[in-house]
């Protein structure tokens, strides 16, 4: 049970980074924090602002993934982002995170890729 636990976040993120590799990588400015409504978890949300293409965008709320918004978001913040090129409405956070975890989850990512590539060939 736990190992199927662990195999699904290492999953979801494998995918994350491997998405982070053809999205766009920028900075956003925090311009509103406040709690999420609904559950019983004290969560916060933000609404980012950011530029892409000359057109700026607002999300909210933002996808912050599993990083704890409450200590680290101070409106005016600069954060980096990892944006949609074929959506630029749609973002999350780029998550930089260093660790064991990630690193597997990287090289997951990697074989990912490599498969890619050698099916389009």
């Amino acid at each position: 049970m736990v190992f199927s636990i662990i195999a699904f976040f290492l999953i979801i993120k494998a995918y994350y980074i491997y998405i982070s590799r053809s999205w766009i990588h920028l900075k956003g400015e925090i311009v509103r924090v406040y709690p999420a409504v609904g559950g019983d978890a004290d969560i916060w949300s933000l609404t980012v602002k950011y530029e892409y293409l000359e057109t700026i965008y607002f999300e909210d709320p933002l996808d912050t993934g599993s990083l704890d918004v409450r200590k680290n978001s101070v409106v005016g913040k600069i954060i980096p982002l990892l944006v949609d090129p074929k959506d630029p409405s749609k973002c999350v956070v780029k998550n930089e995170a260093l660790g064991p975890f990630n690193a597997i989850a990287s090289l997951i990512a990697q074989c990912l890729i490599s498969v890619k590539a050698k099916l389009s060939m």
